[in-house]
Parts: structure tokens; C-alpha cells; sequence
């Protein structure tokens, strides 16, 4: 009896901690984020060291206690978890490849190797006296092909594993996802948003004028804005076959934001299993902050592409010990320098990681110089053309964008102190065409608003600038729980290189280009960072599954329904973020209210009524002076209206645009001309933007008043749009009845996920 008795006491104590640790970390982490999130309410008391905080790092944080209340228990919930994941991680954990050297690399191919050299440094001097021959990006890639097929002889000879080793399921799967990526990136493309952000007019004109071919730049110059042109180029490449408007203009943002699921699948596959790829993969193509710059007509979207397939090449060649892959992972990373400069994030994240490599020994010093050496000559042989042409075009345009987003920038110091602040210990600088200040107090200061500033938002909703479309945390409505889930189970295996990569990918790019800029977050900035978050909830997802079934046997029966349950809530709320909450929080501007109703024109005349003092007299919509210069528009003021009704007349009718002030006046002359026929319609617009109203003669439809299933098949009407879903679909259905082939013992393994596939 002694001994039975201290039974009852040992046995429910292990039983309430098996089902606390998991329950308690996941309810503690729920909780955390509902109060982070909660909308701001500037009414409410501010606690002392609330206070404290928002006036010592700048926050101006309206309702900060609730903030700190919920990130106590984020701590708490993700310390629970941390103990939770200690022997949890799943399958796919390969050592790296050590690099066969049975082959010299120059031996068999020195020739064409320094062939292929020679020919890269005559183009670097023609590039350096701004030579502008259409013969030389042809023998740039020449000299490319050149330089890559000694390290391609080079695997071929050790017989280094390039295929992807991807199964049937695999190929199924990439090619639905492909298309169902394209059916929700490219729904109501050209209806929403129904507005242009900021200068993005700016990319459209001159993506039009390359696909018209008024305007035939040099590859390697700069473009709009101090851009690389060849961001611009892809436009208007694209905008040639898909059509020259403003629905091929952004299908040239949904192509690479969709291609993004190949490199994220096959990275996600070969570092996890099938299971996190896809959920990965459709997680990324429902977020909400994917959606934004996907159907952009911005270049923030080609980045993401070329840095996950650079970590997802680079990846690939550590494991298989492959020079070829690595080569052309530095490719594509220096294929960063020619869009949008967040693309240059690629090269940071791959040094890193491989320097930590080789600091933890995963590679051997000998192998960590001889990749980092391979992998920089990728990078230097595509990039270096655009830098040496630039630099010879205009050296300091090539390093302004950079140096102006540094956080320590007199624009940004200056908007929270003094002058004299700044110059306190040193003078004001200039650097890269930017002045710059010098103290480490305020950096300091700067850099923890920075950090809290960015981290934030993918949790907590309404602390973005305002102007990009997101009504949501950049997590998602419901992402945003499974990213800390993802998070804390990355940092519990953080030893293991594969969760090193990706946890590397999302802070440096958060860092680099957000919490180190001014006026953090910038979120327009760290667009590479989605593949990245989306694999973090897609990890996030799979360990809170885990984390379900391991409580009962019950549970574990239900996996599927488990893990599927909140994988359609994170998606379904993605898409009710972006299409039907954001357009709710997002009212028009006047004139892009003016642009979209040009674009649903049926051969109706568009007029603006203004007053003698207007603000903007000479305005023309951007779709009628851009794109659509047939139809007919005109500006009257009001007392010339008044005396010739004339423009009023047209058989097809007439569709009016006018400011509240004008109505006493304008409506009673309407009356008189068009009697029955006259509606009028009132537009909600920004804040701080004059009402508009609209009167007409005939029945019109505006953007926002399309029904759903109006729209639905409106990508239908572009017949490269068909073509393309066309193309996929055979492929799809060509893998569903293509015969299997049998495997045979001599076959290597089909998943580069498992554990047992072979390193040559």
C-alpha cells in the first residue's frame, strides 16, 4: 500500500504536463497574438512604461499595453512550445555532400573556359565606353554558356545527381498549384485594385513604350526611377503576347510571383517532405501580402523568384555536392542586380548561410572557400555588366536607392530630433548622393524601433503606410498564429542547416531592407521575405498538427482533418484579406474612380465639371492618356458647361463627373436636359480627397459594382491567358495517364526528402 500510494501522485502530474505543454503553448501563443492584434483604440490610458517606450523609441503606438500584454504572452506560449519541439522535427534532415575530386575541373575544358573569360572582359570594356550594340548581350551569354559548361562537364564526369528526382504526386502537384495559382493571382486582374499606387503610372508607360517598341533601351542601363531597365524590358515583353493594357501590364507581376512555387516546391521538398511543400505553396499563393504584389504593376514582385530559386539551386548543390548548381545559383543571384534592389537580398542570405557553414563544420574550410569562390563568380559574371555600364552611365544613381533607405539619413533622423542632435558627436556626411549623421545613441534607438516596427505588422494589422492594399496583418488574418508556431519550431532545430536557411532568409531580408531602413516597416521593400514567411506557416501548420495528435491516439486518427481545417482557414482568410476587406478599408482617389470607369467604356463620353479655382484643371485620367486614347473625355468648367450644353450630346450617353459643391448648381441644369434619364451616384473616396459624384443619362456599371460571377471569367478574354492554363492542363493530364515506370534496384531513390538518398 506504501508503495501504490505514491502512484496516484507521479502518474497525473506526467499526464497534465504531456497535455499542458502542447495545449498551454498553443493557447498562450493564441491568446498573444488576439492582443496583439487588436485595433487600436487612442482613447485608452497609457500605462507608465507604456509611455515610456512609445516616447523613447519614437512608436506613437495608440493602446501599447495591450501590445506588450500580448507580446507576454507570445514569450510564454513560445517557451512552452520550445520544450514541446524538443524531439519533434520532421523528415529530410541530409548532411550536405562532400565535393568529389576524383576530376580536375579546368582539364578536358581549359579552352572554351578561357574563351568563354576573354569574351566576358572585352564585353566589361565595351560596357565600360557605354557601347550600346545589340550584338552584346548575345555574346554576354555566350560567354556564360561558356564559362557553365566546364562545371556541368565537370558533375557529368563525377556523376553529381542534377535531376530533381520528383515523382508523379510531385509533378501533379507543381502543375496544380501552378494553375491553381493562376486562376486566384489573375481573378478581376484589371478591376482590382481599381486604383495606381503612388508613381507606379510610371512603370506602365514605359513597359508600354518597350512593348510598343517606341522605346529600345540598353539591357544593361538603368530605367525608371534609377531601376535596372531589364525589370521594365520584362514588362513589356510580357505585355507584347498578353496585351497592351493595363491587364498584361500586371500579368507581368502575377508570372514571377506565380513561378515562385516551383523553387519554393522544390526547396521546401528536398529540405522537408511533400507534405510541407504543398502547404508551403498554397499557403504563398493566398497570402494576402503575396496577392498585393503580385497584381502590381510595381517590379517588388520579380525579386521573390530569383531569391528563392537562388537558396532553392544553392540548397540543391550543397547536398549533392554540385558546382554546377552552385555556379548557377550565383547566377541567378546576380540576376538580383537587374530588378528591384531587394533582389540583392539573394547574396546576402547565401553568404551568410555558407559562412555558417563552415563555421559549424558542415563544410570543411577547403570546400568553403572553393564554393563561396564558385559562387561569387556566378554572381560577378551575370552582374557585373550592369554595374561597370552604370557606373560609366551614372556612378552615383547606382548607390542612391541604397544609402537613402539607411536609417541613418539626416531625412530620417531629422523627423524625430533636432538638428543639433544629430551633429552632436560628429558632422553630417554625404555618401552615395545621401547625408548621413553619426550617433551611435540614436542608431541605437533607431534600431530597436526598427525591429519592433517591422516585426509587428505580420502579426498586427493598421501599421503600414497605407497606400499598398493591406487591410491585414502581412501574416494573414489567421498566418499570423501558425508564423510564430513556424518560428519557435525553426528556432528549436536551428542546429539543423535546413532550418538555418530559412530563418536566415526571413530575418536578414526584415533586417536589411525594413528594420535597418527609414520609416520602418517597409514592407514594400522586404517583399522576398513571403516564400520565406509562407514556409514558416506551412511549418507552422504541420508542427501545430503535430502537436494535436500527440495528446491522444483519438487525435491522431484525425490527422488529415486536423492538419486540413486550419490550412482553409489560413487561406480563406488570405482571400477575404486582399478581395474583400481591403477594398472595403481602400476607397478610390477622384481620378482613379475617372480611370476605371474609362476602362469599362461602351463608347460613352466622360466629362469632368470643375469650378473656376480647380486643383488639377488639366487633368486627364491615366487610362485615357496612357492606354485608351480614342475614347472621348473632356474637362469643362462649370459656368462653360452651363452656356454650351452641346457636350452633353451623345447618342451612346454621357457619363458626368462633379464635386458635392456643384450640385445645387449643376443638377437642376441636368434635370432640364436629360429629364428621366438622369441617375446620380456618390463615391466614397480618401480621406482628405474632395467627394465625387457621378450623373448620367444611360445605365453604367462601375468597377466596385460588378457581381462576382460577372467577373469570374473576365482573365478568360485574354487568349494568352488560355493558352497558357491550356498548355498546363495537358501537361497535368498528360502526368495523370502517362504509365509509371517501375522502379528497379539500380534507380536511385525518387525523393530528395529522404532520408536515404545518396550523396555522391
Amino acid at each position: 500500500m506504501a508503495v501504490s500510494s505514491h502512484q496516484p501522485r507521479i502518474l497525473p502530474l506526467r499526464a497534465i504536463f504531456r497535455w499542458f505543454t502542447p495545449l498551454g503553448g498553443g493557447l498562450l501563443t493564441g491568446l498573444g497574438c488576439f492582443f496583439v492584434s487588436r485595433p487600436a483604440a487612442s482613447e485608452v490610458a497609457t500605462s507608465t512604461l507604456g509611455s515610456r517606450i512609445n516616447e523613447g523609441l519614437h512608436l506613437g503606438m495608440p493602446a501599447i499595453d495591450t501590445v506588450l500584454l500580448g507580446i507576454a504572452f507570445l514569450l510564454a506560449g513560445v517557451s512552452l512550445l520550445l520544450v514541446f519541439f524538443r524531439n519533434v522535427s520532421p523528415s529530410g534532415n541530409v548532411p550536405f555532400a562532400r565535393q568529389p575530386g576524383r576530376q580536375n575541373l579546368f582539364r578536358s575544358l581549359w579552352v572554351q573556359s578561357l574563351v568563354g573569360l576573354g569574351i566576358f572582359i572585352w564585353l566589361l570594356i565595351r560596357l565600360h565606353g557605354l557601347d550600346d550594340t545589340p550584338l552584346l548581350p548575345w555574346l554576354w551569354l555566350l560567354s556564360l554558356a561558356l564559362i557553365a559548361s566546364t562545371f556541368l562537364h565537370w558533375d557529368l564526369q563525377n556523376r553529381v545527381a542534377l535531376r530533381p528526382f520528383l515523382t508523379r504526386p510531385d509533378w501533379l502537384w507543381l502543375l496544380g498549384l501552378l494553375i491553381i495559382g493562376l486562376l486566384l493571382t489573375a481573378y478581376r486582374l484589371q478591376g482590382w485594385p481599381d486604383q495606381l499606387m503612388g508613381d507606379e503610372g510610371i512603370f506602365g508607360s514605359t513597359a508600354r513604350d518597350v512593348a510598343t517598341g517606341t522605346f529600345q533601351p540598353p539591357l544593361f542601363s538603368q530605367g525608371v526611377d534609377t531601376f535596372p531597365v531589364l525589370s521594365t524590358i520584362w514588362q513589356g515583353l510580357v505585355m507584347r503576347f498578353f496585351g497592351i493594357n493595363i491587364w498584361g501590364w500586371r500579368f507581368a507581376s502575377v508570372l514571377p510571383g506565380v513561378l515562385t512555387v516551383i523553387p519554393l516546391y522544390l526547396l521546401s521538398r528536398a529540405a522537408f517532405n511533400r507534405r510541407v511543400a504543398v502547404l508551403a505553396s498554397l499557403v504563398l499563393l493566398t497570402n494576402p501580402y503575396f496577392l498585393v504584389y503580385a497584381r502590381l504593376g510595381y517590379t517588388n514582385i520579380q525579386p521573390v523568384f530569383l531569391v528563392t530559386l537562388t537558396l532553392c539551386l544553392l540548397y540543391a548543390a550543397l547536398r549533392r555536392g554540385s558546382r554546377f548548381l552552385l555556379f548557377l545559383s550565383g547566377c541567378t543571384a546576380g540576376l538580383g542586380f537587374y530588378t528591384y534592389f531587394s533582389g540583392r537580398s539573394a547574396l546576402v542570405i547565401a553568404l551568410a548561410f555558407l559562412l555558417l557553414m563552415g563555421l559549424v563544420r558542415q563544410l570543411r574550410f577547403k570546400n568553403l572557400l572553393a564554393t563561396i569562390f564558385l559562387f561569387l563568380a556566378g554572381v560577378a559574371l551575370v552582374a557585373a555588366p550592369h554595374i561597370v555600364y552604370g557606373i560609366s552611365q551614372n556612378a552615383e544613381s547606382m548607390s542612391y536607392r541604397l544609402f537613402l533607405s539607411f536609417f541613418n539619413s539626416v531625412a530620417y533622423g531629422g523627423a524625430y530630433y533636432p538638428p543639433e542632435e544629430l551633429v552632436k558627436y560628429a558632422p553630417l556626411f554625404r555618401w552615395g548622393g545621401t547625408e548621413l549623421f553619426f550617433n551611435l545613441k540614436i542608431y541605437l534607438v533607431f534600431i530597436l524601433r526598427g525591429y519592433l516596427q517591422t516585426l509587428l505588422p505580420f502579426l498586427r494589422p493598421g501599421m503600414l503606410w497605407g497606400d499598398h492594399y493591406l487591410a491585414c496583418p502581412l501574416a494573414g488574418t489567421f498566418g499570423a498564429f501558425f508564423l510564430v508556431i513556424g518560428l519557435a519550431f525553426s528556432l528549436r532545430q536551428i542546429r539543423q542547416p535546413r532550418f538555418l536557411l530559412f530563418l536566415l532568409w526571413f530575418f536578414i531580408v526584415i533586417t536589411i531592407l525594413s528594420a535597418l531602413n527609414t520609416f520602418p516597416p517597409r514592407e514594400d521593400h522586404m517583399v522576398p521575405v513571403v516564400p520565406a514567411m509562407a514556409l514558416l506557416i506551412g511549418l507552422g501548420l504541420d508542427a501545430f498538427t503535430t502537436l494535436l495528435v500527440s495528446v491522444s491516439a483519438w487525435l491522431k486518427a484525425q490527422r488529415i482533418f486536423l492538419l486540413a481545417l486550419p490550412l482553409v482557414l489560413v487561406m480563406g482568410s488570405g482571400m477575404v484579406d486582399y478581395f474583400v476587406t481591403a477594398p472595403r478599408d481602400f476607397p478610390q482617389r477622384a481620378e482613379d474612380l475617372l480611370s476605371w470607369a474609362v476602362l469599362d467604356s461602351g463608347g460613352e463620353s466622360f466629362l469632368y465639371v470643375y469650378d473656376e479655382a480647380p486643383l488639377r484643371p488639366d487633368f486627364i485620367p491615366w487610362m485615357v492618356f496612357e492606354l485608351l486614347p480614342d475614347v472621348e473625355y473632356h474637362a469643362y468648367t462649370l459656368a462653360d458647361l452651363l452656356e454650351d450644353p452641346a457636350a452633353l450630346d451623345n447618342e451612346r450617353g454621357v457619363i458626368l463627373f462633379y464635386h458635392a459643391e456643384l450640385g445645387p448648381a449643376l443638377l437642376p441644369f441636368l434635370q432640364d436636359q436629360w429629364g428621366a434619364d438622369l441617375r446620380t451616384q456618390t463615391f466614397p473616396v480618401m480621406v482628405g480627397q474632395p467627394a465625387l459624384l457621378a450623373a448620367m443619362n444611360v445605365p453604367f456599371t462601375f468597377e466596385r459594382e460588378r457581381p462576382f460571377f460577372s467577373t469570374l471569367l473576365d482573365s478568360f478574354r485574354h487568349p494568352g491567358y488560355v493558352l497558357l492554363l491550356a498548355v498546363l492542363l495537358a501537361c497535368f493530364l498528360l502526368a495523370v495517364l502517362l504509365p509509371v515506370k517501375k522502379k528497379t534496384p539500380s534507380n536511385p531513390p525518387a525523393s530528395p526528402g529522404d532520408p536515404t538518398f545518396p550523396q555522391i
